[in-house]
C-alpha cells in the first residue's frame, strides 16, 4: 500500500485536518467519507481503483508526450514560415500533418481539432508560397 502521510477523512459536511502551523483547519465538501492523503487526493481502497489510478497515470503520460511532440513540430513549422523558407516549411508541414493525423486516430485529440490545426498551418504555408512567388 502506498502511503503519503497521515490519512484524513472527508465527512459529509466538513474536511478536518491539521494545518501547516498545527491549527485545525476545516473546509467544506459535498462528498461522503473518502480517505485522502496529505495533498488532499483521494486514496484508492480497492484493487480495481488502484489499477485505474495506474492506468490513468500511464494514459496521462502518453497523451502529454503526444501533445508535446505536436507542439514542437508546429513550432518548427512556424519558425520555418517566420524565416520565409518555403522548402523547409513544406517538409515541416508534412511532418506536422502526419503527427496530427496519427494523434487524431487516438483519444488524445479530436479529429476536428487536428483538422483545424492543419487548416491553419495550410493557410500560413499558402500565404508564404504566394508571397514568395
Amino acid at each position: 500500500m502506498i502511503s503519503a502521510g497521515p490519512l484524513r477523512y472527508y465527512s459529509a459536511r466538513l474536511i478536518c485536518h491539521q494545518g501547516p502551523r498545527g491549527r485545525l483547519r476545516r473546509s467544506r465538501t459535498s462528498s461522503g467519507l473518502f480517505p485522502v492523503n496529505r495533498k488532499g487526493r483521494i486514496v484508492p481502497n480497492t484493487e480495481s481503483a488502484k489499477k485505474r489510478v495506474r492506468q490513468g497515470k500511464k494514459r496521462n503520460a502518453l497523451n502529454k508526450w503526444r501533445k508535446v511532440r505536436i507542439k514542437d513540430q508546429i513550432k518548427t513549422f512556424l519558425a520555418a514560415v517566420q524565416a520565409q523558407d518555403v522548402d523547409l516549411a513544406q517538409t515541416e508541414f508534412r511532418k506536422a500533418c502526419g503527427l496530427l493525423d496519427k494523434t487524431a486516430c487516438t483519444s488524445t485529440m479530436h479529429r476536428n481539432t487536428a483538422a483545424r490545426r492543419k487548416s491553419s498551418m495550410s493557410r500560413r504555408l499558402k500565404a508564404l508560397q504566394t508571397s514568395k512567388a
